[in-house]
């Protein structure tokens, strides 16, 4: 057991004693990696990455040794590491709160700065955090999943972070600390600076604006947490998604493009998601290849480029260089640093030229500098097949398009009560034979037609050239 830890005991504060908080997401029978960050006194870090299967093992271990600052990611990853383009699944949302830099905050009991943060939370009609973590100085709320999301929803998951950093900035929320590798301080480790330990200092008990509780704690489906935090559902990003890709087709076929009305905001998530997909679909593509140990020879200089323009199009901006060399590898493990470097600098170049506000003439216009692609050009510079292409998300032609929207449409009939269009027909068939029956008989059309259940005028029509 560790000591108690050094927070002010104030009425109405309750202390959660948790030193295995990362159990609330993190949980040992998925497959994946956990990191652990020791920092020592000159703020230099150790990072180890464990399976998830050892992470109660490595928990009691660390308690044991009681070293001191110790941070866990809050996400998994599918390598002993914790970049980005690693991340395998999100398992919550978070923010860390240095609410000791706020003036109006610092100084006040605990108990007053967590009855500030609710008010706030209440205002703005966001839903109270599962968990909140006094890290010695400041604050952890932790939004919880019920399910951790796949790492194809990351820009969805990173716009639900942006827009709590908004709702709480005026509490000192970090903007460097809202990324998908962030490690955070580990309950019941002691931080060397204020000789106090990490700690569970609130837990929310009634589940609310979308919540479920699971055993004694309240948990988020994501689409419910997103949908209280962003202005725009996923049925509209859906939309939005529809829109650019029928541009992209409108392009590749000279037509005028058809027009969006949504925001600029949400045309920039679009965008994002558009991206992030497309290099999912990328990795996917070398998958049902069986390139598992990377691509071969002729292959990987457009996969490391593709991949480090749809990276740098998500928006990402954090180690940017770094995270496209370890994407690299998984294309080009036995690539040089310059090779990698020679692939993929015209790319990030670009993307350093739009966030200086550069552009370049296209079509007679001043566009963003940065690579565009429609999906025509990139399913022949891939030579991606149609039984590749029918597995695929986002880089797919007009006729797989059309496939899928006929399949959709289907699924949306039958949801709705209506019978498919084969249904319909094969329906149609069945009445004409019957009313031609009928009229041989000798049945008058009002008859047949009130034996059918049909109109007058399709009974005429069935028997019409009786």
């Amino acid at each position: 057991m560790h000591e108690p830890i050094a927070v002010p005991v104030t009425p109405g504060l309750r202390s959660f004693d948790d030193p295995d908080e990362p159990l609330w997401y993190h949980r040992p029978e998925r497959g994946g990696f956990v990191s652990f960050l020791t920092l020592d006194g000159r703020r230099k870090g150790r990072q180890t990455s464990v399976h998830l299967h050892e992470l109660p093992e490595t928990l009691r271990a660390i308690r044991a040794r009681d070293e001191p600052n110790v941070y866990v990611s809050q996400n998994e990853f599918f390598a002993r590491n914790r970049r980005a383009v690693n991340c395998a699944r999100m398992t919550s949302s978070f923010l860390d709160l240095d609410t000791y830099r706020v003036p109006r905050l610092a100084g006040l009991p605990l108990a007053s700065v967590l009855e500030q943060l609710e008010e706030e939370l209440h205002r703005r009609n966001l839903p109270q955090p599962s968990l909140i973590v006094h890290s010695g100085r400041g604050l952890q709320p932790k939004w919880v999943l019920t399910e951790p999301i796949p790492r194809a929803a990351w820009p969805r998951w990173h716009a639900v972070q942006a827009g709590l950093l908004r709702a709480l900035g005026d509490f000192g929320a970090d903007s460097r600390a809202i990324d998908v590798s962030r490690v955070l301080r580990l309950v019941g480790s002691r931080s060397s600076r204020t000789n106090t330990r990490a700690e569970v200092v609130w837990q929310a008990r009634v589940p609310t604006l979308g919540a479920t509780r699971v055993g004694h704690r309240v948990l988020y489906d994501f689409e419910s947490l997103a949908e209280t935090v962003l202005p725009l559902g996923r049925e509209q990003l859906a939309q939005l998604a529809a829109q650019r890709i029928a541009k992209c087709e409108a392009a590749d076929a000279g037509k005028q493009a058809p027009r969006t009305l949504l925001r600029t905001g949400a045309k920039a998530l679009s965008a994002q998601q558009l991206a992030w997909d497309r290099l999912e679909d990328l990795r996917r593509l070398a998958s049902l290849r069986g390139w598992d140990d990377g691509a071969p020879p002729g292959n990987r200089n457009a996969f490391v480029f593709l991949a480090a323009c749809f990276l740098a199009q998500t928006g990402f901006r954090q180690s940017l260089r770094t995270e496209v060399s370890e994407l690299a590898m998984q294309f080009a493990p036995t690539w040089s640093a310059r090779e990698v470097h020679d692939a993929t600098d015209t790319a990030l170049a670009r993307v350093k030229a739009a966030e200086r506000g550069e552009t370049v003439v296209w079509d007679g216009k001043a566009v963003d500098p940065r690579y565009r692609f429609t999906n025509a050009w990139l399913l022949e510079f891939l030579s991606i097949e149609a039984c590749e292409e029918s597995q695929l998300q986002t880089i797919i032609g007009r006729d797989e398009a059309r496939r899928r929207d006929r399949q959709r449409k289907a699924r949306q009939r039958e949801l709705a009560g209506m019978c498919s269009r084969q249904a319909y027909l094969d329906g149609a068939d069945a009445r004409r034979l019957a009313a031609r029956r009928l009229k041989s008989e000798g049945l008058s059309l009002k008859r047949i037609a009130e034996q059918l259940g049909i109109s007058k005028s399709s009974a005429s029509r069935y028997c019409a050239d009786l």
